[in-house]
């Protein structure tokens, strides 16, 4: 409702002056409050991008359809393997994805945990940490020390550390805008930890 335009088909029957907006809330609302208002269980990522917020409880609690997300094709890829992206090798690595087994095994194994490319539905190649994982256990061999090394890779990608992150989200001062940035990185970031330190002894270089 509120991030729609104004045709007949949404005024008429979703903002009616004369229509009652029902919230069940688990506290009292005061007159005033701000509500946010989502379609379905989006996980945090989504509502920042989509609507420009995150749900109360960041960075400490996260939401449960929440996921460090990996870049997935270094683990169908022997070629790609862990190496950084860069802007020149993207189309032909998009290439190499779509093209090889990836797609059909992810989609085989988890169809309804799968991310999709919004623009055409296709099989994404950022995936969530929870379902590479199960690949990797499912290729066996090197992959799941391939997927140590993605993580690691998420990891190093960002330009500040969790550790810097949670400082200056501490020292407040931040604008609005900045601080959803901070917390958005830092659950991001414990993520990805998360699962790193899930992994067994010996994989991934922090052996």
């Amino acid at each position: 409702m509120c991030n729609h335009g104004d045709p007949p088909v949404n005024t008429r029957h979703g903002l009616a002056p004369w229509g009652d907006f029902v919230v069940y809330a688990d506290a009292a609302i005061p007159a005033g409050e701000e509500i946010l208002i989502t379609y379905g269980r989006l996980p945090n990522r989504l509502l920042l991008a989509q609507f420009g917020f995150l749900l109360p409880g960041l960075p400490e609690r996260a939401l449960a359809s929440d996921a460090a997300l990996v870049r997935v094709d270094g683990l169908f890829d022997a070629e790609e393997g862990a190496k950084p992206a860069t802007a020149a090798s993207e189309a032909e690595a998009e290439r190499r994805w779509e093209e090889g087994p990836g797609p059909t095994a992810l989609g085989n194994m988890a169809r309804n945990a799968i991310v999709r490319r919004k623009e055409d539905g296709r099989v994404a190649r950022w995936q969530p940490a929870t379902l590479a994982r199960k690949a990797a256990e499912h290729l066996g061999g090197d992959a799941e020390k391939q997927f140590g090394g993605l993580l690691e890779r998420e990891l190093g990608a960002y330009s500040t550390t969790l550790e810097e992150d949670e400082k200056e989200l501490a020292r407040g001062g931040a604008s609005a805008r900045k601080r959803l940035a901070l917390q958005f990185r830092i659950q991001s970031k414990r993520l990805l930890q998360r699962e790193l330190d899930m992994l067994e002894p010996g994989i991934g270089s922090r052996a």
